[in-house]
């Protein structure tokens, strides 16, 4: 099992409900894929799955569904939040961990 699977299975195993992952599609593939095959094995039970999911469900009914991508371009680049992101500091910038070495 690769490290990235086996830390996501040991994380929900012990009580992690939503886990981000990298913004690469093949990344987040292995961790699904790897959590799918944990329930299989039984390394990681339906049940445990079942109870994030549902803590899950009641985080978003409480805060609500993600936005609309196409309603929230119409936001961005405006002068109130141009505005607001000159007030956040900068960060270093850095090399991309999940790019190849």
């Amino acid at each position: 099992m690769p490290l990235e699977t086996n830390g996501s299975v040991e994380a929900v195993r012990a009580g992690v409900d939503l886990l981000l992952v990298c913004h690469r599609p093949d990344r987040q593939h292995l961790i699904v894929e790897g959590l799918c095959r944990a329930v299989v094995r039984g390394d990681l039970s339906r049940d445990r799955i079942a109870e994030a999911r549902g803590r899950v469900e009641h985080l978003l009914d409480w805060a609500g569904p993600p936005p609309d991508p196409e309603k929230v371009v119409d936001r961005l680049r405006t002068a109130q939040h141009l505005a607001l992101v000159a007030r956040v500091p900068a960060l270093p910038v850095g090399r991309d961990p999940t790019a190849a070495a």
